[in-house]
């Protein structure tokens, strides 16, 4: 696990050339209608309803950037300082528990030759991203223009909280005349693909229009402009909370508009066996636009339904290992993933909904694993489950099996849970 920037020095930026403008620019990035409709969601993604408590502060945030270079390569930085021109940003964080509700604002700044302004602003609140998690994330994305920038993040309000990260780059002034105004007017939806918890499948134009039930499994095409190259489109199911006046996210999937823009795929999201909206944005935290939404289903929503079980491994005397973990309900099935030491995690199996433990038979004794099980509803996985890493037990006597059992349980999950 990467180890918490403590200490990161918050800097003034009123020495840079490139002084901190209003904030209020921002919703040129984010339109009325979608910020209209996350006042009514309260909490999206989902969040405490308490801010952040004492114990949360800037230096207790483990975060890092994964960037899209545009020459097609692609690499994880720890610091802003790594980002180049023309780079997509996908921001991510991890915290303790007690920073849960607490806001991160990632700003890049793009010069315009005798002043910035806003290229691009995205925010979000840490949350726990399963039951019983021990921690908290973020994630949010961005990009950097074809030209001077700054990027700031922020724990909190900009210019008000405390700024976490820092760094400027890039070369030249901005030509806001070309791409990099990616709007709503630059995206339009050519239609969805909704598959019904019977194997039916339906087309239809808008979501209003699929009449969306409980359990659909949902696909959109979006045809996007080449001002959009970079921004995310997101396909997002949210249980509803109407006697809380709030939405938890259920299932969430996305895709990146490559840059000339054209026709993206987007999905499958699921919708939860509860009352609930599924949303299509243009953009991520917060949005460009808001595309199209739907609400239906019916019933309370179950926090536990479609979440991420705890799991235990227990390693064997024969070298073999064991994971078990509690019943979830109204799932298909589990996926097993494996990876071998530090390796890359890769499906190991799948089986059926009901089980609550399976072996390990193909593990080598004294070879360390890291194990994720992954819960599924219609052929779409649950996100974030945590991973648990064990050692499988040597051939070796008995007073030695019990302390074997346990080297890299601690290690190999504290690599591994943020990759979930």
């Amino acid at each position: 696990m990467r180890e918490a920037r403590r200490g990161v020095e918050a800097r003034s930026t009123s020495g840079s050339s490139r002084p901190l403008q209003d904030v209020a620019m921002r919703p040129a990035l984010a339109p009325l209608v979608g910020l209209l409709l996350l006042a009514g969601l309260a909490t999206v993604p989902p969040a405490s309803s308490q801010g952040a408590s004492a114990g949360c502060g800037a230096e207790d945030i483990t975060f890092w950037y994964n960037l899209a270079h545009d020459d097609g390569t692609g690499e994880e930085v720890e610091r802003a300082e790594g980002i180049r021109m023309g780079d997509s940003i996908w921001f991510q964080a991890n915290a303790p528990l007690s920073c849960d509700g607490e806001r991160l604002t990632l700003v890049v700044w793009a010069d315009e030759g005798w002043m910035p302004v806003v290229h691009a602003y995205a925010e979000a609140r840490g949350y726990p991203p399963r039951a019983h998690a021990d921690f908290v994330y973020w994630e949010m994305s961005a990009d950097a223009p074809h030209c001077r920038f700054a990027v700031e993040l922020w724990m909190g309000e900009p210019g008000e909280g405390a700024l976490v990260d820092f760094a400027e780059g890039g070369e030249g002034a901005c030509d806001f005349a070309g791409p990099g105004r990616c709007t709503a007017a630059d995206a339009w939806v050519a239609g969805y693909r909704v598959t019904r918890a019977d194997g039916t499948t339906l087309e239809a134009e808008t979501l209003y229009d699929a009449e969306l039930a409980n359990a659909d499994r949902i696909e959109a095409v979006v045809e996007v402009g080449e001002d959009c190259g970079g921004v995310a489109v997101v396909l997002s199911a949210y249980k509803a909370h109407p006697e809380e006046g709030s939405f938890t996210l259920f299932h969430e999937s996305s895709v990146v508009v490559p840059d000339g823009g054209g026709r993206v795929e987007v999905g499958p999201t699921v919708a939860p066996e509860c009352r609930f909206v599924v949303i299509l944005w243009l953009g991520q935290g917060p949005p460009v636009a808001l595309l199209d939404l739907a609400e239906g289903g019916e019933g309370a929503c179950d926090e536990s339904a479609f979440q991420c079980g705890v799991v235990e491994a227990r390693a064997n005397p024969d070298g073999s290992v064991t994971l078990s973990w509690a019943a979830l309900d109204a799932v298909d099935g589990y996926v097993i993933l494996r990876a071998e030491g530090d390796g890359e995690v890769a499906p190991l199996d799948f089986i059926e909904t009901g089980a609550t433990a399976y072996t390990d038979t193909t593990s080598v004794a004294g070879e360390t694993y890291v194990y994720v099980v992954v819960p599924v509803l219609n052929g779409v996985p649950a996100r974030f489950c945590e991973s648990v890493g064990v050692t499988a037990v040597p051939f070796f006597g008995a007073p030695l099996l019990g302390a074997l059992a346990l080297v890299g349980v601690v290690g190999a999950y504290a690599a591994m849970r943020r990759r979930g």
